[in-house]
């Protein structure tokens, strides 16, 4: 980032994630949307896309998001739309931003690893903390909140490109009363942005015990894992690993696996012994 780049200058990029759940672990993106703007309020461009989760909605969900089974069957899966979102994304001197912004990093970051693709080197503000800093004790902070609040015209509630132009007009809106703020780096020092490595989860080093698993990772080697856990019972399975990850404090191998072709997480403490190679 310029050390002297300036908010009228500056290309910004507002995302919006919708999932089937809260843990990233444990769900997976159904939609991602988002808005590239400038700081004056013209769109650039938009960026638009449903995902096959390769699972069940949940019922309750759907009626939050609105996003069903049948609207994602057969769209593309998250490894095939990841690499136009991160394009769409522009150099790293482009500023982003998201309400909440560390839940949707979440998504994004754990399916970068799992496709063994680079993280974005953005910077990521988060409206939340964008607000309480420009507008303190509200009630609450929520994005349809604030915009009520700030009279701002809202979408498709809850979709992902919807949700991301709230987003946008949100920090528009407090963009306005950061008085003095005219450049990224006096906006960084009023509300600390985060990064793709900041999300809550990290790839990690295999432990003690699981080392050869490691090899396997940086080798893309074929494991056979007996796993007590899931829905197949402790029958030998076979999967590709892609990444060990930490997240809540637990460790998971992230791995493709070869008996539906899923991207499955596994927890490490629940592998009870693993054979390396075919």
């Amino acid at each position: 980032m310029a050390a002297d780049q300036l908010v009228r200058d500056t290309t910004f990029v507002a995302f919006d994630t919708e999932t089937t759940g809260l843990r990233p672990v444990s769900a997976s993106l159904v939609e991602i949307g988002a808005v590239k703007f400038r700081a004056d309020g013209t769109d650039i461009a938009t960026f638009s896309e449903l995902i096959d989760p390769e699972e069940p909605i949940p019922e309750e969900v759907q009626g939050i998001h609105g996003i069903t089974d049948d609207m994602v069957r057969g769209k593309p899966k998250v490894h095939d739309v990841l690499p136009g979102f991160v394009e769409f994304l522009g150099p790293p001197e482009n500023v982003l931003m998201a309400h909440n912004a560390l839940f949707d990093l979440g998504f994004i970051v754990l399916d970068l690893y799992r496709g063994r693709m680079p993280l974005p080197e953005h910077r990521v503000f988060d409206t939340v903390t964008l607000a309480k800093k420009l507008i303190p004790f509200l009630p609450g902070y929520r994005l349809q909140g604030l915009c009520a609040a700030l009279e701002i015209s809202k979408g498709q509630e809850h979709r992902a490109l919807a949700d991301a132009r709230m987003v946008k007009e949100l920090f528009l809106a407090l963009l306005d009363r950061a008085e003095g703020v005219g450049s990224v780096q006096e906006l960084a020092a009023l509300s600390r942005p985060v990064g793709f490595l900041d999300a809550r989860v990290t790839r990690m080093e295999a432990p003690p015990g699981f080392e050869d698993l490691g090899v396997a990772v940086e080798a893309e080697q074929i494991v056979e894992i007996v796993y007590m856990g899931g829905t197949k019972g402790p029958e030998p399975r076979r999967v590709t690993p892609r990444a060990i990850i930490e997240s809540s404090g637990f460790l998971y191998l992230a791995a493709l696996c070869h008996v539906d072709g899923r991207h499955k997480m596994y927890r490490l403490s629940r592998i009870r012994s693993f054979r390396v190679g075919e």
